[in-house]
């Protein structure tokens, strides 16, 4: 059965994905929030962190840059406890956005 909900998540995030790709936006967030929703209740970490990445993306391209890094930052953590690939990448974008916003206040 977790094999089950393991290929819906992917499938709802892979919908979301869609969604967000071509700019509906609020739709691609209520597919990734079932997706998060499903792979944390089954305890699949890394689809957290990458729906979590993918809803960071959908944040940022609407403007919201603070729920944006706020759920980057979310997949960062797992990203990294999980000591995946990804989490570089998405290190360095959020510390990229960090220094821009300093170099903004200045």
């Amino acid at each position: 059965e977790i094999a089950n909900h393991y290929q819906e998540g992917m499938a709802l995030r892979g919908i979301g994905s869609s969604h967000h790709h071509t700019n509906r936006h609020e739709v691609a967030l209520a597919f990734y929030e079932k997706s998060l929703d499903l792979a944390h209740r089954i305890g699949d970490v890394y689809e957290e962190a990458r729906t979590l990445d993918e809803m960071g993306a959908a944040f940022a391209r609407t403007g919201e840059t603070k729920q944006a890094d706020e759920y980057w930052r979310r997949a960062l953590d797992l990203y990294e406890r999980l000591g995946v690939a990804e989490a570089g990448p998405l290190r360095a974008r959020l510390d990229g956005r960090e220094a821009l916003a300093r170099s903004h206040q200045q």
